[in-house]
Formats: C-alpha cells, structure tokens, sequence
C-alpha cells in the first residue's frame, strides 16, 4: 500500500514522541535488561505487550463510539511502537548501535522505506493472540542468536501493523502521542505547536 508524504511524516514524529515517552519511562538498562530475559520470556516482554495492544484493540472491532474508535487506533499505534521498540533495543544489544535513540531513528528510517509494500494488518479480535504465536518464533531466533534472522523475522511481523495503524489514522484519526494507555485518550490536533509539525503541515501528499 503506497502512502504518502503526509502520512509519513506525521507516522514519524508520532513514533518520536512516542519513543521519547517510553524511554524516559523505560530507561535504556532496563529495556536491555528485559531484552536479555528473552522477548517472549521474563517479567516484562515484548511478546505481552505488543500482543496485548492488539488484543485491546480486538476488543473494540466494530464499535461506532467515537471514543472507543480512538482508543482502537491508540491500541494499535502502541502495538505498532512497541515492535519497533523491541527492534531497537536488539540493534544495541547486538552492538549495531551503541545509542538507543539513536537506534530508534535507524529502524524507522529502514522500515519507512519499507513501508509502501506492506498489506495493512486487518486487526480483528483474533490478532492479538495470533501476532503472540508469532513472537514465539522470534524468540526461538534469539535462542538461536541469529541476530539478522531475528530483524528480518521482526520486520515481518511488525511492517503490517505500522502500515495497519496510518491507515486507521487516515481513516478516522491521530491519538495523542506519548501518554500512558490508561489516561483519557484524544486526538492529537496540536498542529503547527512545533516546528516539525509545522514543516510536515505545509507537505504535498
């Protein structure tokens, strides 16, 4: 599915506050520290918490509350996120970056450009335990310590719910960026309030 300019700007520096958010919540010790346990294993993973967005967003399938459809898109923004975060974290875990910032900004780079070739993920109240299978695979790549089967395998199964998340954005709206999922959730209307959101309104789609 093509997207355009708009699009992906406004993905990107959705995922730029978003990310901002979870590493000062989740500093960079810590998230290796969960990484080393195993994304399928352990007191947090990545497996729970990225199944688990798309588990609450299955839940909300097929309601027309204008608040319930927010917290929907909101769910799988933050799935979409947290597979991205879990691809950052092993880049500075294998040692391909030593910053996680930094590796942040390498895996969106590399999965925007990847992006228009992507079927969005259809989320029904299904996908939840269905991408939770596919996390279990990965955790055998990591078993393995193939750490580039592991990326690719990532990829994979994270392309079609980012690509699956702007396309409910552009079909209803933007959740607010960069709160918890428990506090009230509202559009993300704070155009023009920076400069970047500045540049990406003056964008051609």
């Amino acid at each position: 599915m093509r997207f355009s300019r708009f699009e992906l700007e406004r993905w990107a520096t959705w995922l730029d506050l978003e990310t901002s958010y979870s590493v000062a919540k989740f500093p960079t010790p810590e998230q290796l520290r969960y990484f080393e346990m195993g994304v399928d294993r352990g007191e947090f993973s990545w497996a729970s918490s990225s199944a688990g967005y798309l588990h609450r967003a299955g839940l909300l399938t097929g309601l027309d509350d204008a608040g319930a459809i927010l917290r929907f898109v909101q769910n799988v923004g933050k799935s979409a996120h947290n597979h991205m975060a879990c691809a950052a974290v092993a880049r500075v875990y294998f040692g391909s970056d030593t910053s996680l910032l930094s590796a942040y900004f390498n895996v969106q780079d590399e999965w925007r450009n990847m992006l228009g070739g992507v079927e969005p993920l259809e989320v029904t109240a299904g996908s939840g335990k269905e991408q939770g299978k596919k996390f279990a695979v990965l955790q055998g790549i990591q078993d393995a310590k193939d750490y580039e089967g592991f990326q690719k395998y990532l990829r994979r199964i994270a392309l079609p719910v980012h690509a699956g998340f702007i396309s409910l954005c552009s079909q209803f709206d933007w959740p607010q960026p960069g709160v918890s999922s428990t506090e009230d959730v509202r559009v993300w209307s704070s155009y023009g309030d920076t400069e970047v959101e500045r540049i990406i309104s003056t964008l051609d789609t």
